[in-house]
């Protein structure tokens, strides 16, 4: 695993270097390098030992409807804060990763990384110890993120900005679908920008069925819930949010420097 891991940063690096862009500027989430072909991108995450995993995208489930409501994705834990751990009780937060490459470049330009937390899918996870990936997250993770997004890279150019629409992603059945506007809510982002690629903190829109408490470190689900983001102190419980995601994306400096469209990388 060392020689192939060694053998690949290498050829990497020489592809990169030959177009005038140091290796260590593509670096993003959990090591991963923007730019490189399917293949090589998919290298990258086996050296980076980040496996993939079988989750269920339903939280209730017969054993009839489990093969049409799941999904088999590269996972991360970096994003796993200890302070939101509940082993006990299957609830982790982890990060479902996803590589774009675009009809018009031939190598993977964007990286989305999809925030959640699992939990047990009622009816089939004890049987086959696979858990649900809830796409909702406590409005203090968020804030956590967020917060380690700015200590690593500075100062946004845009922060909580209100957009008419934004693209978001619901995962349903065996993948994610694709959307671009809540009628319900408008959504916000938080923006970075270096010289060879943007981060976009897609902050997700408010979920009133659920909550989280940070006393037992519990995700319930709230029937008849309110919009908020306040922690209730007599309850310790918070409210959530969803479909919150990060998007690292090539700038065109970087997409012209690295010759994206020669069929040749």
């Amino acid at each position: 695993m060392r020689f192939n891991k060694l053998f690949l940063i290498s050829s990497i690096s020489l592809f990169i270097s030959c177009n005038r862009i140091e290796y260590k500027d593509l670096e993003i989430f959990e090591g991963i390098h923007l730019g490189t072909s399917r293949n090589n991108y998919t290298k990258q995450l086996d050296s980076l030992g980040i496996k993939s995993n079988i989750f269920y995208t339903k939280p209730f489930l017969g054993a009839e409807e489990a093969k049409s409501n799941r999904v088999k994705e590269a996972t991360s834990e970096l994003l796993d804060f200890s302070d939101y751990e509940n082993k006990g009780a299957d609830i982790r937060h982890c990060s479902l990763l996803m590589g774009e490459q675009t009809p018009e470049y031939n190598a993977i330009s964007g990286l989305y990384v999809f925030l959640g937390h699992t939990e047990e899918a009622i009816g089939i996870s004890k049987y086959t110890k696979e858990l649900w990936f809830s796409q909702s997250v406590a409005i203090s993770y968020l804030d956590n993120v967020k917060n380690m997004l700015m200590r690593k890279y500075g100062k946004p150019i845009e922060e909580n900005k209100e957009l008419d629409y934004h693209k978001f992603f619901v995962l349903s059945g065996n993948g994610f679908k694709k959307y671009d506007i809540n009628d319900n809510e408008k959504p916000k982002i938080t923006k970075w920008k270096n010289k060879y690629f943007t981060v976009t903190l897609f902050q997700g829109f408010s979920n009133p069925n659920s909550v989280y408490n940070k006393k037992t470190k519990h995700y319930s689900f709230v029937f008849f819930g309110k919009k908020g983001n306040k922690v209730d102190l007599n309850t310790n419980e918070e409210p959530c949010i969803s479909f919150s995601y990060i998007y690292y994306n090539l700038t065109k400096e970087a997409v012209e420097k690295l010759n994206l469209g020669n069929s040749n990388i």
